[in-house]
């Protein structure tokens, strides 16, 4: 929920864990939360990643314009598999990943995606 105290969503939280819920024509109940503040900031400064596994390794997805409305990230996204065994490289994760970033931002990102 978004735009409330923490008090509000609190209460929130208390009235909806637990009991059955619908979303997009999935059915469960929720038993985890997840509650942040909202900073203020435009489109261009929020990024997208995914990290998933393969049976080689992991891949890392990044889109440099995050957000809701991100779309088709697997059409967007640029990829860096890392294989079973290695650790990321700093400097492929800036390559593969960064490239439509300025220099600043890649300084900055990269050791989160490591």
């Amino acid at each position: 929920k978004a735009g409330v105290d923490a008090i509000e969503a609190q209460k929130w939280i208390d009235e909806t864990m637990g009991k059955t819920i619908e979303v997009d024509g999935a059915v469960g109940s929720l038993q985890n939360f997840l509650v942040e503040p909202f900073v203020e900031h435009k489109q261009t400064d929020e990024y997208y990643v995914c990290l998933f596994s393969l049976r080689e390794g992991d891949r890392i997805l990044f889109y440099h314009e995050g957000g809701v409305d991100v779309g088709n990230v697997e059409e967007k996204a640029l990829s860096y598999d890392v294989l079973t065994g290695e650790e990321p490289c700093p400097h492929r994760i800036e390559e593969k990943l960064l490239a439509n970033v300025s220099q600043h931002q890649k300084r900055s990102s990269s050791p989160h995606l490591k």
